[in-house]
This record gives structure tokens, C-alpha cells and sequence, in this order.
């Protein structure tokens, strides 16, 4: 898994590519989200538009990012997933815990909207 950060005036878009298994990566992924929430942003977007597959322990780090994001005030969406990772969300219930949408465009609008 990869992960990118896109900070912009009131948001975040984290795009997460490759397997999103976990792994080594977790650990400096949820730091930086916890900084950045400690910095004051409230309203996150995962962009999952180059993500291939995810796997019980990536949906975990997403369950941990909107954990950390909710205690804060804030707001998460999810955005660009796959037909094979939406089913999987579709199984786990997870559509309807997150935020899903097509674009990062319709993730940002929904998180920042007042």
C-alpha cells in the first residue's frame, strides 16, 4: 500500500494506491492523520481511484482514520473505489458506516458542505 496526502485550506485528501493490506505502512499513515487533526482538519476524502484490492486488515485502517477523524468533530468520505471494493464495503456493511462517492470532487463537496 501507498499512500499520498493532499492538504488544501480545509481539507484532506488521502489517496491510498496498490493493495491496501496494511503492513508496515499503517503506523506512519495514522500518524499523519492524527497530526493533521491536531493541526485543526476536520474534513478528510480517501481517494481509493488507484487502489487495486483491499483486504479485512485495510478496511480496519479505514475503520481507525474515521474513528480518529469522528472523535475529532470531523467528517470522512470515500471516494473512487473499485466494483470489487465497493462489494467488499457492500459485505462488511461498511457502505453504510462511510461516505462513498464516485469522484474526490463529490467526497470534497460532501465533507465541507456546512
Amino acid at each position: 500500500m501507498k499512500f499520498r496526502f493532499d492538504s488544501h485550506h480545509d481539507y484532506v485528501v488521502i489517496k491510498l494506491s496498490g493493495d491496501v493490506m496494511g503492513g508496515p505502512s499503517y503506523e506512519p499513515l495514522h500518524d499523519r492523520v492524527r497530526n493533521l487533526v491536531e493541526q485543526g482538519y476536520h474534513s478528510f476524502v480517501i481517494d481509493l481511484s488507484t487502489a487495486r484490492w483491499i483486504n479485512s486488515t485495510g478496511l480496519g485502517i479505514m475503520i481507525s482514520i474515521f474513528r480518529t477523524v469522528r472523535a475529532a468533530g470531523g467528517r470522512m468520505a470515500v471516494c473512487g473505489a473499485n466494483k470489487r471494493i465497493r462489494g467488499i464495503y457492500f459485505v462488511s456493511q461498511l457502505d453504510k458506516v462511510f461516505q462513498t462517492y464516485q469522484t474526490v470532487d463529490e467526497g470534497v463537496e460532501a465533507v465541507t458542505a456546512a
